[in-house]
């Protein structure tokens, strides 16, 4: 159920950046997995800080440098951050730097790019799923 609730978050925060996105016509090169001022580089000690002072869901991407599908996701992840302001937290990951690895450990991340949708904080543990700083990862 929980993860039925995350992916379909996941799909309304995508469609609804989508929507206003296509609509400006604009375009943004990738800049080689780097956020924008509107996406939150996110690692181990401020994953639970930056998602649970957030008022909304929140939307993150797991990604390494080598993968050029992250490369092409980024700007459209940018345009859905730039969207999204104030409504939803839209964060990335770099699973390759030391300080995210155990973020991504938590997430059972192994394949990039991965997009999860983070609807609260739960700090309630349900059986089999690992927990990081207060947050239920299934």
């Amino acid at each position: 159920m929980h993860r039925r609730v995350g992916s379909l978050l996941l799909l309304l925060l995508l469609l609804a950046a989508g929507s206003s996105a296509a609509s400006d016509g604009s375009s943004t090169k990738p800049q080689q997995g780097q956020p924008s001022n509107d996406v939150v580089l996110l690692i181990t000690d401020t994953f639970a800080d930056v998602i649970e002072r957030q008022p909304g869901p929140a939307m993150v991407m797991f990604m390494i440098p080598d993968c050029e599908a992250c490369h092409m996701l980024t700007p459209h992840l940018q345009k859905v951050a730039a969207n999204l302001k104030g409504i939803a937290t839209v964060g990335m990951v770099n699973c390759a730097t030391v300080p995210s690895v155990r973020t991504c450990k938590a997430f059972g991340v192994h394949e990039f790019p991965r997009l999860r949708g983070l609807p609260y904080a739960d700090t309630t543990p349900a059986e089999g799923c690992s927990k990081l700083e207060g947050h239920r990862h299934c």
